[in-house]
């Protein structure tokens, strides 16, 4: 665990039926469950980092190296400037997806 950063998911290389996926998709697509409740993104880029991940507006990278303190960054990200996050991190989602996403998580947090 970096943070607030928590393993979620363990996944196994073992074959499933299909059948054994739709009790899991509704658990994540339609039920209430905290992957509603924040913007979450990650992933393995092909350069010097090996990991970039997103939650809400904090920026965890990591790079090969060789204790986890020279490998992790994990930096605040002001909210007005997560769309730019994005753009460079993650410039295969839609923009107006990341639009709407920054939306609802100022309205959230201006609730708070």
């Amino acid at each position: 665990m970096v943070g607030e950063w928590r393993k979620v998911f363990h996944f196994e290389m073992e074959p499933r039926k299909l059948e054994f996926f739709p009790p899991f998709m509704k658990q994540v697509y339609v039920e209430d469950n905290p992957f509603h409740q924040s913007i979450s993104s990650v992933r393995f880029p092909e350069t010097g980092l090996c990991l970039v991940a997103v939650k809400d507006n904090e920026l965890l990278t990591m790079k090969a190296a060789r204790t986890i303190d020279e490998s992790v960054k994990m930096e605040h990200v002001p909210i007005d400037n997560l769309s730019a996050v994005y753009r460079e991190h993650f410039p295969n989602i839609p923009l107006e997806f990341v639009q709407r996403a920054v939306a609802n998580l100022t309205q959230r947090q201006q609730q708070s």
